[in-house]
């Protein structure tokens, strides 16, 4: 339903409870609460060129955190503290916001906060509340954070930031500029994401082409899950902002909304299958035996309308070998095969989708071939 036939459309009807928020927040890992300002500032690219971090230690129990940006600053002051309220991001898939949550998620933890932005100054104090007057800035915000972190927790914190992905506009970590890269491969692909026709309307999920940007993962990220039997290391990202770790050693950037919940720190799987298969598709021709025997290459070639495939096959060359063939009911077949040499396989070792996939390209039985 349109905003302009809506009959509820003006009063508020819900208050915050402050204490309420900072409970929901107050566990969640810094870096997930001041990635949000990091991403304010992205959105505003190419006005903004740069966002700096800077994080202090200010005693044992209090980190001090500035971040400022070169951007066009706060459209109204009411978006510092209003919750969900209306954003133009929601209709532009290539910027990461739709919430209007991250400052207020953040400040909900603070001990006390300000926002300094184009014409205006507004004040959250320890004893709660707060307090707006103008200032004569005339480009950018900068928010002044008293976080309750402590110094186990800000090493983790820079550390997870250096992490982040930056390309129309600059990070910088005390003082340090986090590095570009190039990545391995861009490929274009379709993929779902979230958009809104227009203010009041619904926020709806469509399909929309864009790219995925893969990069190697570093290699001190890279090792084996015991616990869950996963390969770890790279991680999926929404425009260079990191999401969560994924079994793939690639970190997988996708340059457009990704539909997720509003802690952003999860993807659907079905999301992650799809991200997986147009992966395999651009770095079969790339990837190392090995590699097609990680989970995420099983993932992927189940995926059967999205694996091209020549990238079904290299998946199965690079898996079992270019002699493979699949076991039959027929002894004597599966034991001339094995005398010549051939791979064998157990067909009850893949899945059925698996098993889908190696019939479309050719890989036949010990029966067909002896």
């Amino acid at each position: 339903m349109s905003s302009a036939a809506n009959p509820y459309s003006a009063p508020n009807r819900f208050e915050v409870d402050a204490n309420g928020m900072r409970a929901l927040n107050s566990d969640r890992k810094p870096w997930d609460l001041l990635k949000e300002l990091v991403q304010n500032a992205w959105d505003e690219a190419p006005v903004a060129t740069v966002c700096r971090v800077d994080i202090e230690r200010r005693s044992p129990l209090e980190t001090f955190v500035v971040v400022e940006d070169d951007g066009p600053g706060f459209a109204n002051p009411s978006d510092s503290y209003t919750l969900l309220g209306d954003t133009r991001k929601r209709g532009d898939p290539k910027k990461r916001g739709r919430f209007n949550l991250g400052e207020k998620e953040i400040i909900s933890v603070a001990l006390d906060a300000v926002i300094e932005t184009v014409g205006y100054t507004i004040e959250f104090p320890r004893f709660g509340g707060r307090a707006i007057g103008p200032n004569d800035r005339k480009k950018g915000t900068r928010l002044e954070l008293t976080m309750p972190w402590t110094g186990d927790e800000t090493g983790p914190l820079i550390e997870r930031l250096r992490m982040f992905r930056p390309t129309d506009c600059a990070l910088v970590i005390n003082g340090e500029a986090v590095p570009k890269h190039a990545p391995l491969v861009t490929r274009e692909c379709t993929l779902p994401t979230v958009i809104q026709s227009g203010p009041g309307e619904p926020v709806r999920y469509t399909r929309r082409k864009t790219e995925i940007r893969i990069f190697d993962a570093p290699s001190e990220r890279r090792g084996h899950d015991d616990r869950t039997g996963e390969d770890t290391g790279g991680w999926i990202y929404e425009m260079g902002i990191p999401i969560q770790p994924i079994s793939a050693a690639y970190d997988i950037d996708v340059a457009q909304k990704v539909p997720m919940p509003p802690n952003r720190t999860t993807v659907r799987e079905s999301y992650l299958r799809d991200v997986y298969a147009e992966t395999l598709n651009a770095m079969s021709s790339r990837m190392t035996d090995e590699e097609f025997a990680e989970t995420w290459a099983r993932a992927a070639i189940e995926n059967e309308r999205r694996i091209e495939e020549g990238a079904a096959r290299r998946y199965f060359n690079g898996k079992y070998g270019a002699n493979a063939l699949l076991t039959s009911s027929d002894a004597d077949s599966n034991m001339r095969a094995a005398e010549a040499g051939r791979v064998i396989v157990n067909p009850r070792s893949m899945s059925e989708r698996e098993r889908a996939q190696a019939r479309r390209v050719g890989i036949r039985t010990t029966h067909a071939e002896f």
